[in-house]
């Protein structure tokens, strides 16, 4: 009887399991080199201070006054900073605006991961000025900076954490508001706003007779000061009293807003210096221009820059027409806008035949045809 060639068989299972073993060690060589190729390397950008008091960034090169039509295809004005945001970008913009006050980061992850052109397209900047421009009631966020983790071996970003800056002390690095205090800040703020409404009763005025009522009410409780710190926003103009134009310009917004009438912060120079001021949209679909700051001449109100067009000359103040004196810097953070030559005229009553009533700029009343 023969022997089993027991040492074939050995031999064939040896060569088996280092056939095994090598396919084993190759997976593992192709995984550790796809770790290691998916390596994510996370990177942070110094950002700026966006809103820079006193009237903010002046680009001498690019000042110029907007004289076109800016209407979407639905003839709608499009007014806000927002709409001249892309979609990655107002997804950043929403967040900042739906952020409890305080909160000074957030990030936002990405699946699929975004290609490197995806991620140049986004304008940090655009971001938050498009925040600070159409939300002066945010006074708390001036600033950014941000940080972003990317695929090494493919380029592809996978995240973006957005920090959001404080207001700074004009010529300093010092916060103007600590993060702790901004949430009774903004309490306060708000009250004091709703305080003024009721008193003014602002919820039952429109057109005309709101931006009338409000533009006086800042001229006589409002005093302009220069070295308060919370000057240039709301919560300074509000709760202090205290305003330099851009809290004048920003806290006049915030009521517009508020109560759904368009209204535009615009800034530039007035008079070669920084300056911000304030175009409003009336019924005729015109911006007229409001500067309530000059207007305050307390004890008196002026009425040289209220609703006025853009070849409007003042009476007081030089006789300059209003883009003389007034030269905004072309933002390109803002649409442009469809600004009124002439100020504006203000019917209190004129008889409309079509409708047989008359109108009194915010109501109608019904009344018999003299005709």
């Amino acid at each position: 009887m023969k022997k089993a060639k027991k040492y074939s068989i050995n031999t064939k299972y040896k060569k088996l399991l280092c056939i095994l073993m090598a396919i084993a060690l190759i997976v593992a060589s192709l995984s550790i080199s796809a770790i290691a190729g998916n390596e994510i390397v996370t990177v942070e950008v110094e950002g700026e201070q966006c809103m820079t008091y006193g009237g903010q960034k002046v680009s001498q090169s690019n000042m110029m006054n907007y004289l076109t039509d800016g209407t979407d295809v639905a003839g709608q004005v499009i007014y806000s900073a927002y709409s001249l945001l892309d979609t990655r970008e107002k997804d950043f913009y929403d967040r900042i605006v739906s952020t409890p006050p305080g909160t000074m980061s957030f990030e936002i992850e990405y699946s699929p991961y975004l290609s490197s052109a995806e991620f140049d397209a986004i304008d940090f900047t655009a971001i938050m000025y498009a925040v600070c421009l159409d939300h002066p009631e945010i006074f708390w966020y001036n600033g950014y900076s941000y940080g972003y983790s990317y695929i090494k071996s493919t380029g592809q970003v996978a995240a973006i954490t957005y920090n959001l800056g404080l207001p700074v002390v004009q010529g300093t690095s010092t916060p103007v508001y600590n993060a702790s205090d901004i949430p009774s800040f903004n309490t306060a703020m708000w009250n004091k706003f709703h305080q003024i409404a009721s008193e003014l009763n602002l919820a039952n005025l429109t057109g005309y007779k709101f931006i009338k009522v409000l533009h006086d009410y800042l001229c006589n409780n409002v005093d302009y000061v220069l070295d308060n710190r919370s000057c240039f926003d709301p919560y300074g103009t509000l709760v202090n009293g205290d305003a330099v134009c851009q809290g004048y310009a920003e806290t006049f917004k915030m009521f517009c807003d508020y109560y759904n009438i368009p209204v535009v912060n615009i800034k530039g120079t007035g008079n070669g210096g920084a300056h911000m001021w304030n175009a409003v949209q009336m019924k005729d679909g015109k911006w007229y221009l409001l500067d309530i700051t000059w207007d305050d001449q307390s004890p008196s109100i002026y009425y040289d820059f209220f609703l006025v067009g853009l070849n409007t000359k003042d009476t007081y103040f030089g006789g300059k027409a209003f883009n003389v004196s007034h030269i905004s810097d072309g933002s390109q953070y803002l649409p442009a806008l469809n600004y009124a030559t002439t100020a504006y005229v203000h019917k209190s009553e004129q008889f409309e035949q079509t409708y047989n009533h008359y109108v009194y700029e915010d109501t109608k009343y019904v009344t018999l045809s003299p005709f």
